[in-house]
């Protein structure tokens, strides 16, 4: 695809992909720096253009961050599974700080403030939203042992 959108990577996490092919995770980290999707501390935006639409940037939205992670996570490489785990601990302390400060979990955040919620599009932000709490769940249950409420690079 010539724009990005964190669906680009669903085959990952679906499991659509040849698994021995020993150059894809190599390939995936390269597409991932190309972009530069690391460098956003609220998480990886679900496109790159900004056009005041809530499924465009600066947005982030819990499912595919979620795919995004678990995906990784799939992948035969230590340096995919440790990406894996840093983008599902910024998303988890990014809810946490969020919750902290407003006693609500929201349907989507932003990309550029680690706790930031999301905006844009026909209605404002909602809260307490399902699929936010149940990401955030799952990425406890799966990295828990590993993840803290410290300071993130």
């Amino acid at each position: 695809r010539k724009y990005f959108t964190p669906t680009n990577l669903s085959p990952l996490w679906v499991g659509c992909y040849d698994r021995t092919d020993k150059s894809l995770p190599k390939r995936v980290l390269a597409y991932i720096d190309r972009l530069q999707l690391d460098q956003y501390p609220g998480g990886v935006p679900n496109t790159l253009q900004n056009t005041n639409e809530q499924w465009d940037f600066p947005n982030v939205w819990a499912p595919m961050q979620h795919m995004l992670v678990m995906g990784l996570d799939s992948l035969d490489s230590a340096e995919a599974k440790e990406l894996a785990f840093r983008w599902g601990q910024r998303w988890v302390r990014g809810n946490y700080l969020t919750f902290n400060k407003t006693r609500a979990m929201f349907e989507k955040y932003d990309a550029q403030e680690l706790g930031g919620h999301g905006g844009g599009g026909e209605y404002d932000v909602q809260t307490g939203f399902g699929w936010t709490n149940g990401a955030a769940m799952d990425l406890m249950n799966k990295y828990g042992d590993r993840m803290t409420t410290g300071a993130i690079e």
